[in-house]
């Protein structure tokens, strides 16, 4: 893209730049083979005079020297394509990234109001676009969105489309929902990170397309800097690092072995055509994208010198299991036990591990308060709490059986059906004796025990 000068009988005129397309993510997804595409609920709409919605935003890096946007342009399924036509307005959202997720104050609903037009642009696909924002971007890293504003009797209503394959994020889309969706979602009340938690799959973001003009500065020079604070990153759900300053330690167990044969190679400059070839021809298969400039490849362990050594490849390792955990799956109990898999790598040996948790132990013995306000004072989990005092209770007062008696043991199971029927979720219950899961199903409630100090479940 170049600005073009013209001389019209002695008089410079500078032609404008035309827009280019700065991100696209549109590659939807299916919510199963043959399916439905895929949506998330978003929306804004007015109910006795007060302003209700679900605020959808996408994570956007802008590089250096920033963005001039003119439209940004999100992606839809109608119920009544006949009526979200006529949808004529939408809520703006830019928030700059502070932290993880937006803060408080950054209230969705006090975004700027702007103009929008409807237009079929696949089978089944509506493309809302706000053009004309003269809207400039300095370089970092927001959140920005679009949410349509419709009223159900006369626009009918639309899901916001997932999409998949994006190559150009570096940590998580956000939703919220100041009202709580009219008191039906109160987890939305404040931000959520887009992800299991509200039902949506690990690396799913939403559609969105916005265009402009990438402004330029001065020498082209290739960004991020090779080293230092702005160099690149691998951008992953358990960490981001940059892996020539350094890599996370993994607990043992989530390590890749050494005959793996999944990778991870990062490009010198941006991934193009050239770069997946140069993988191909020295074996590498690339599987995904990992920001910043990588990719999940496989490849066999005796060719991963031959990788390493090309010229546009930066950095080659190993992408261990623990790399996939997605903390959104799972709940904060099972990462501080993963965390605790590796204290033996990190904070001691296992038997300095077992000492710490003999002198927590019999603080909460000395305290007689509750196991949860133990816990939430020493922030550890229910199962590390439960399982480390049945382990040392075990080796400091051994249980003796009678004679003849059968010790518990664990039994073979068959998994005959990868389909769970949908019924009441489990209900967790915290007692002075354990950690159980309660099911209830008509007049029956069962309980199963989950960690304790050894009684019978009931």
């Amino acid at each position: 893209m170049k600005a073009i000068l013209l001389s019209v009988y002695g008089l410079a005129i500078t032609a404008v730049p035309a827009s280019e397309e700065l991100c696209e993510r549109t590659t939807f997804v299916r919510a199963s083979p043959g399916g439905a595409l895929a949506t998330f609920r978003q929306l804004e709409t007015t109910k006795q005079e007060e302003q209700r919605g679900i605020y959808g935003l996408s994570a956007v890096t802008v590089p250096p020297a920033g963005w001039k946007v003119h439209a940004v342009t999100i992606f839809t399924s109608p119920s009544s394509p006949e009526k979200w036509v006529k949808v004529q307005r939408a809520r703006l959202n830019v928030v700059p990234k502070k932290g993880d997720l937006p803060g408080p104050d950054d209230d969705p609903r006090h975004g700027r109001e702007v103009k929008v037009s409807v237009r079929e642009s696949g089978k089944g696909v509506f493309a809302v676009v706000a053009s004309d924002l003269d809207l400039r971007l300095e370089p970092g890293n927001y959140w920005l969105g679009l949410t349509p504003i419709y009223e159900f009797s006369t626009h009918g209503s639309a899901g916001h489309l997932l999409a998949t394959e994006v190559r150009n994020t570096r940590f998580d889309d956000v939703v919220r929902s100041p009202d709580a969706d009219g008191g039906t979602q109160p987890l939305l009340r404040q931000w959520k990170a887009l992800g299991p938690r509200i039902f949506a799959v690990p690396g799913e973001h939403l559609a969105i397309k916005i265009e402009g003009v990438a402004i330029r500065r001065g020498t082209i020079v290739e960004w991020p800097a090779e080293e230092g604070p702005q160099a690149k990153q691998i951008h992953l759900r358990f960490a981001t690092f940059d892996p020539l300053a350094g890599q996370p330690k993994v607990p043992e167990e989530l390590a890749a072995r050494p005959t793996g044969r999944l990778w991870i190679v990062q490009a010198r400059g941006q991934v193009d055509q050239p770069f997946r070839e140069a993988l191909s021809r020295a074996g590498a298969t690339p599987l995904r994208y990992v920001p910043d400039d990588a990719y999940v490849v496989a490849l066999a362990p005796d060719a991963v010198e031959t990788v390493r050594r090309l010229r546009v490849v930066r950095w080659v390792g190993p992408c261990h299991p623990a790399y996939r955990i997605d903390p959104g799956v799972f709940s904060d109990p099972i990462e501080v036990s993963l965390r605790e898999v590796g204290m033996a790598g990190r904070r001691g040996t296992r038997a300095e591990v077992a000492a710490k948790w003999r002198e927590r132990l019999g603080r909460w013995r000395r305290s007689q308060g509750s196991v949860s306000e133990f816990r939430r004072r020493e922030r550890v989990s229910p199962q590390s709490f439960f399982q480390w005092r049945k382990r040392l209770a075990a080796e400091e007062w051994p249980v003796r059986e009678p004679a003849g008696a059968r010790g518990a043991a664990f039994i073979p199971v068959d998994v005959v059906s990868a389909d769970i029927p949908r019924g009441p979720r489990p209900i967790p219950v915290e007692e002075d004796s354990g950690a159980w899961l309660e099911f209830s199903r008509g007049e029956l409630t069962c309980r199963v025990f989950a960690a304790g100090s050894g009684r019978a479940a009931r």
